[in-house]
């Protein structure tokens, strides 16, 4: 159940799996904040490392919502969205930090200035070993995403999408796209996210000094990420670019695949190196497909979701707890 809005609040949103110590240091660089009205909502993903029970002893003014069962950071952020109080949403990941003490200061000044913002953010790679730009997300014909860089100093920039890791929305604007998207099983459902957003003819923009440091934890990773992400990403093209373009982009797999695999013997006869990467990318192609035809009716209606709803939130969950999903 949603509840009352409080002007000028920002809440501040962290889903997280077993990452405690990443965590702390997340919620510090908020509380080192110079604007005064946050709430920190923390979302445990059913964490087994004692997160549940450090944050409340450490830091009693944080609201932790607690579960016994995995459902992934985007019913996560949902679960959180339900109970925010705050104007403003701040969505983070557990191992970023704020990077100066005025971030939300400039975050909500920048709302404040302009109605027509959306999304706003940006993340600062250190776990590249970089620290003078932001990256945000643009969309290519395709349909994939491609970077782009605001350096330190530069102007925020228009783009597509942010990396839920950090981006602030109104709370109007997050209930108006319905919420996030949990059946996407990784990544992505932040982009479908702002995509919604900027549909409401809103700008998302990306600019450094909107940006947090993303430290990329290694902590809370599944093993299986190249073959969710080929799923996820064939989900994504069918929900938000049709029917069409997927079959397009089917044909273009396929012909990868088949280059590969007329390709790969060659290489390894004449002593090249294959990126495992592409490797079990192109490997996992014909099991993504599978799945997402299995369970294309599913991707068509999640069109039209409100995720937040009590039913839609009840829905996923006992799926969830079934071992369906």
């Amino acid at each position: 159940m949603k509840r009352d809005e409080v002007p000028g609040l920002v809440s501040a949103i962290i889903p997280s799996w077993n990452r405690k110590a990443d965590l702390m240091r997340c919620i510090e660089s908020i509380h080192a904040q110079d604007y005064a009205d946050v709430e920190i909502i923390v979302a445990d993903d059913a964490s087994t490392d004692g997160t549940p029970a450090e944050i409340p002893s450490r830091y009693p003014e944080v609201v932790v919502l607690t579960d016994d069962v995995r459902c992934g950071p985007y019913y996560r952020r949902n679960e959180a969205l339900n109970v925010a109080r705050g104007e403003f949403l701040l969505l983070l990941d557990s191992d970023t930090i704020l990077q100066d003490s005025a971030i939300i200061s400039r975050m909500v000044e920048q709302f404040r200035s302009d109605s027509r913002v959306g999304v706003l953010g940006g993340e600062i790679p250190i776990h590249a070993g970089d620290d003078d730009h932001a990256i945000g997300l643009m969309m290519t014909p395709g349909g994939y995403t491609r970077q782009i860089r605001v350096d330190r100093g530069q102007a925020a920039v228009e783009c597509d999408a942010l990396a839920s890791l950090n981006f602030m929305v109104r709370r109007d604007d997050s209930y108006a796209v319905g919420g996030f998207d949990p059946y996407y099983i990784f990544g992505l459902g932040d982009v479908d996210f702002c995509l919604a957003v900027r549909d409401r003819d809103r700008r998302n923009l990306v600019g450094f000094g909107f940006g947090v440091q993303h430290d990329a934890s290694p902590a809370g990773r599944r093993p299986d990420v190249v073959y969710r992400y080929c799923v996820t990403r064939i989900r994504f093209l069918i929900k938000c670019r049709g029917i069409g373009r997927t079959l397009a982009h089917f044909v273009w797999d396929l012909a990868q695949l088949a280059w590969f695999c007329i390709c790969f013997p060659l290489q390894r006869l004449f002593g090249r190196e294959v990126s495992q990467l592409k490797t079990d990318g192109l490997r996992y192609i014909p099991r993504a497909y599978l799945w997402n035809l299995l369970n294309v009716r599913e991707t068509i209606r999640s069109r039209t979701i409100d995720f937040l709803c009590e039913p839609e939130m009840k829905r996923f969950y006992a799926l969830k707890v079934s071992g369906r999903l």
